[in-house]
């Protein structure tokens, strides 16, 4: 296991933390619509979608939706089995952004999306 190679956790930042702290946004049941999983934008990808945003809370449900499909259908480039980059169009932008199947806080299979640059 991972503490026989790294030693005691000293420290973890569970995904729950990261989203009350507003560092991950927790997409909820519109997700639900695309994935089965548990689907978490970054921050900085929120802030994307709200700018983009010129009308209110519909337009951002319509980018959100954008991001969600073009998740799965826009995939550009495959880095390997647990994620892919994608590219979508906010506000006549185009943005390319990282989908990532991962372990969530219970090792229950999770999806972040986020910058390409993030991890």
């Amino acid at each position: 296991d991972m503490e026989s190679i790294f030693g005691e956790v000293i420290y973890a930042y569970t995904r729950e933390q990261a989203i009350e702290d507003g560092v991950l946004v927790n997409l909820g049941q519109i997700a639900r619509e695309y994935y089965k999983y548990q689907v978490c934008l970054t921050a900085s990808v929120w802030a994307d979608i709200t700018e983009g945003a010129t009308q209110p809370a519909h337009e951002i449900s319509a980018i959100v939706r954008d991001v969600l499909w073009m998740s799965q259908k826009g995939i550009s480039q495959r880095i390997d089995e647990t994620q892919h980059l994608f590219k979508v169009v906010i506000a006549d932008q185009t943005h390319e952004y990282k989908a990532m199947c991962h372990p969530g806080d219970n090792m229950e299979p999770v999806i972040t999306i986020l910058q390409i640059n993030e991890d």
